[in-house]
């Protein structure tokens, strides 16, 4: 059996583990316009928290994000508390310019709304993250 649900992601165990480490509120798109532009640190957070969704909603997504950054489902947790790791999330989904526009078509992002909050979260194009 797969650690994984595809058919509803709110019932996979590492997108459980991450809305139980984050709250943030759910903004809705209205018709076809695109969300609001981040304004401020908590928007560029919860953008990154969604995309952390939004990789754990898929099982090859979620696997290839984990490989690619050296994480476990175990080990969120304990980097989730690390400053520098949500903008390291959202600098991970601007690696992969398909994954990125697929990203901000499910949610109704702009695809420069990724690059002005990892912006806001202190990321640099030089960053690295421990």
């Amino acid at each position: 059996m797969s650690r994984f649900n595809a058919e509803n992601p709110t019932q996979n165990p590492l997108t459980t583990v991450i809305l139980t480490i984050y709250s943030f509120p759910k903004r809705k798109r209205t018709g076809n316009s695109l969300k609001q532009p981040i304004l401020n640190r908590s928007e560029a957070e919860d953008l990154a928290i969604q995309v952390l969704v939004f990789l754990s909603g898929d099982e090859k997504r979620m696997h290839r994000y984990l490989d690619v950054t050296g994480l476990d489902p175990a080990t969120i947790r304990d980097a989730a508390s690390d400053g520098n790791f949500l903008a390291s999330v959202l600098d991970y989904l601007m690696q992969d310019e398909a994954l990125l526009l697929q990203f901000c078509e499910m949610q109704g992002y702009d695809p420069t709304t990724v690059p002005a909050g990892f912006a806001l979260l202190g990321g640099s194009a030089n960053a690295t993250y421990t």
